[in-house]
């Protein structure tokens, strides 16, 4: 019975961790890689400005995550 129960909050343990991971972790890693990929610098022209945008959007939908 105990073996049972340990296998259980083991498996809970796991699960939460990977939502944990799907949810939390892979979002911020894929919102960096598309910032870097399209960086904005201070002081460029307004319509450079809205192409990195729209690149980071397409990046971010790309990877199948929304704004």
């Amino acid at each position: 019975m105990k073996k049972f129960i340990l296998v259980i909050i083991c498996l809970i343990i796991i699960v939460l961790g990977l939502l944990f991971y799907w949810f939390q972790i892979r979002p911020a890693q894929i919102r960096k890689e598309c910032a870097s990929k399209s960086e904005v610098v201070t002081g460029e022209f307004s319509w450079q400005v809205e192409i990195l945008k729209k690149r980071y959007d397409d990046c971010l939908l790309k990877k199948g995550l929304e704004k």
